[in-house]
């Protein structure tokens, strides 16, 4: 009864005033009513994830729209008769739980953050399964301990290098190479990798440059932040010639005028694009 109550009262909140979310009033209410009431369990296409109304992911959760219908389509496009999702920059754990929804399906989900670690396992608790794999580790090119600037309750999403943003927070997190966590057989049956670690996706990808020969039947599925690239000397251009170099081709093409996108790559002689439709 409780949680329905609690419920009741966020999607109201969010569907009035969610249009002025970045308002310092809509914060500091949305903040109030989440510190009085705590998380809600919402039922989201299918999984249960606990969500509050301070958030940028959870007020979609809230609202039920697709958090990242790319990831979603290709795991069902790709994913239908099996195979291993990697989900790298997990968060909550959404993604990863909206794919293991399929038995077939093995999760291998990496999230360095310790606040957002805390909540997917909260969220892996409501939704008991056996094909999830969570690993508390941030991914680079070499095994070392490096600071994560941990954003805003706002956009927990946003955890980056302090390079790249700025935050109060800071967690020294372990990271490494993600060959030395999987083994090759894994690799093999890896048929879905998504990307999304704010701006050290190249740190990921050439740890995976010997790889990649074994991944032909992978789709990537890439967030790329020119601004966050730029900042490290690194451009929008060099994902995709990373990936032009490998044989993999690109489906929708560099947005240089946004300020954040994400791009699917696929190696044509090997994988069909992904049948999307906007």
């Amino acid at each position: 009864m409780l949680n329905a109550i609690k419920k009741w009262i966020y999607v109201q909140f969010v569907h009035r005033f969610g249009q002025y979310w970045t308002e310092p009033a809509f914060i500091q209410s949305a903040a109030l009513l989440q510190k009085m009431l705590g998380l809600a369990r919402f039922n989201y296409f299918g999984i249960k994830i606990l969500a509050g109304p301070v958030a940028y992911l959870d007020r979609m959760i809230i609202s039920q729209r697709e958090m990242n219908p790319l990831v979603t389509k290709a795991c069902a496009q790709y994913l239908k008769d099996g195979g291993v999702f990697l989900d790298i920059g997990a968060n909550h754990g959404v993604l990863s739980l909206l794919a293991a929804k399929n038995p077939l399906v093995t999760v291998f989900a990496f999230e360095p953050s310790s606040r957002e670690l805390q909540r997917f396992f909260k969220n892996l608790q409501l939704n008991p399964c056996n094909n999830i794999n969570i690993l508390s580790y941030g991914l680079s090119d070499t095994e070392h301990y490096q600071e994560l600037a941990i954003y805003s309750e706002l956009n927990p999403g946003m955890n980056s290098l302090p390079e790249l943003i700025h935050s109060k927070k800071i967690e020294v997190c372990h990271f490494t190479a993600l060959p030395d966590l999987l083994s090759h057989a894994i690799f093999q049956k890896t048929r879905v990798c998504k990307i999304d670690v704010e701006g050290q996706e190249l740190f990921v990808l050439h740890a995976l440059k010997p790889l990649l020969h074994q991944l032909k039947n992978c789709v990537f599925i890439i967030e790329v932040t020119p601004s966050f690239l730029e900042k490290i000397n690194l451009s929008a251009s060099s994902i995709y010639d990373f990936f032009k170099s490998a044989g993999f081709q690109f489906q929708f093409g560099d947005k240089q005028k946004l300020f954040q996108w994400d791009e699917v790559f696929y190696h044509p002689d090997h994988v069909a694009p992904l049948e999307f439709m906007q």
